[in-house]
């Protein structure tokens, strides 16, 4: 059953998804960006996608940087328990629904289409989440680049010229601008984030003093 409302248009769901190497963020919720298929049907169900006749437990141990979000499904999977939780959130579970998701202004140009047609992929998906039904319609995905997005309403208060850094779990992101408009010569992605920084640390106390750090993001 689509969702319309009571002029009968379709209503839909504009779910903004920051998909992190550590954590999805939605508005309404963060959960790690962790996804493990379940052999057999399981026996409890919290955080447990079913999807095509499996079963997919998220939220574990977050994975490992791979070379884009698209070589594998498991961004896929993420995505769709997260717009499961965003739609509980709104007491929804049929939606037609756009995806807002981002990507590093350093690699927006390389990846935006591969990424757009990865969240595409589907129309009309049906699918449990927690054991509740979902029936949702990508109409759309509109990628947008990270970081500069999160400061445009800020610029104002500052000078002419200023360095975004966007500081993630696994890299760190970079984006001059000037007169308010990023001067994309400029941009760039170091491959070091917190995750790195924390290990660099542990190794430092390990050597230093015979004991780790207990990390705990």
């Amino acid at each position: 059953m689509k969702s319309i409302d009571k002029t009968g248009a379709t209503v839909t769901e504009i779910i903004g998804i920051d998909h992190g190497w550590s954590y999805i963020k939605t508005v309404g919720t963060v959960f790690k960006s962790g996804v493990k298929e379940i052999s057999t049907e399981p026996a409890f169900f919290d955080d447990v996608l079913g999807y095509k006749g499996k079963f997919y437990k998220v939220g574990t141990s977050r994975m490992e940087v791979k070379r884009n979000k698209v070589v594998t499904p498991d961004y896929y999977y993420l995505t769709l328990a997260a717009i499961a939780k965003e739609l509980k959130i709104r007491k929804k579970h049929d939606a037609h629904v756009v995806i807002a998701a981002g990507l590093p202004a350093s690699r927006y140009g390389d990846e935006k289409k591969d990424f757009q047609k990865y969240l595409t992929q589907n129309n009309e998906i049906i699918f449990k989440y927690e054991e509740e039904n979902f029936h949702i319609w990508i109409d759309k995905a509109f990628i947008y680049p990270q970081c500069y997005p999160a400061v445009i309403d800020s610029l104002p208060m500052f000078g002419s010229k200023v360095v975004v850094v966007d500081i993630g779990s696994w890299t760190i992101d970079i984006v001059p601008v000037i007169n308010r408009k990023p001067d994309e010569s400029g941009i760039s992605s170091i491959p070091q984030g917190i995750i790195t920084c924390m290990r660099a640390i542990n190794k430092e106390c390990i050597r230093r003093f015979g004991e780790q750090i207990v990390m705990i993001i």
